[in-house]
C-alpha cells in the first residue's frame, strides 16, 4: 500500500470500562502493533481515534502508540497475553476478514486455522512450517547436487 490509515479504536484495552467484544489487549499489544504496522507503506502510517472512551486508558494506549510511531523503545507483551488465545467474537471477526480479504490476497488463505491460536502457538506453527521447508529444501539441494 501507499499509505496505512489505521481506525484507533481502545476500547478493547484491558481496564477499559466496557470492552467490546470481550477483548483485553494490553497498551503493549497496542504498540507492537503500530509497530509492525510501520513496516508497510514506507512507514507512512496514521492512527485515528475512533473509539476508547475511559481517559486513562486512552492516554496509555495513546503514548505507547506514539512511542511506536516516533521510533522509541515499547514494552514488551507480557507472556500471559503471548498465551492466551483470543476470545470467541475475535476467532469470527479474525475468520470472516480473512475471508473477505483472501478474495483479493489469496497468500492470506494459510493463516485461516490460526485465526484461533495465541500469538505463541501461532509462532510455533510457523516455526515448523519453516524448519520443513528448510527441511525440503536441503534435501532437494542435496538430491540435486548427487545426480
Amino acid at each position: 500500500p501507499d499509505f496505512v490509515l489505521v481506525s484507533a479504536g481502545f476500547d478493547a484495552a484491558i481496564g477499559h470500562q466496557h470492552p467490546i467484544g470481550g477483548y483485553e489487549v494490553s497498551t503493549a499489544c497496542f504498540a507492537f502493533l503500530t509497530h509492525q504496522l510501520m513496516a508497510l507503506a514506507g512507514g507512512k502510517l496514521q492512527l485515528v481515534l475512533e473509539g476508547g472512551y475511559h481517559t486513562g486508558v486512552l492516554a496509555d494506549c495513546a503514548e505507547q502508540c506514539c512511542r511506536a510511531l516516533m521510533g522509541d523503545k515499547i514494552a514488551k507483551i507480557c507472556h500471559e497475553e503471548l498465551e492466551r488465545r483470543p476470545c470467541k467474537s475475535a476467532v469470527e471477526t479474525l475468520q470472516k476478514t480473512l475471508a473477505i480479504h483472501t478474495q483479493y490476497w489469496p497468500v492470506l488463505a494459510r493463516y485461516t486455522q490460526s485465526a484461533a491460536l495465541s500469538h505463541l502457538e501461532t509462532w510455533e506453527k510457523e516455526k515448523e512450517e519453516m524448519e520443513a521447508l528448510s527441511a525440503m529444501a536441503g534435501l532437494s539441494m542435496y538430491q540435486s547436487m548427487h545426480e
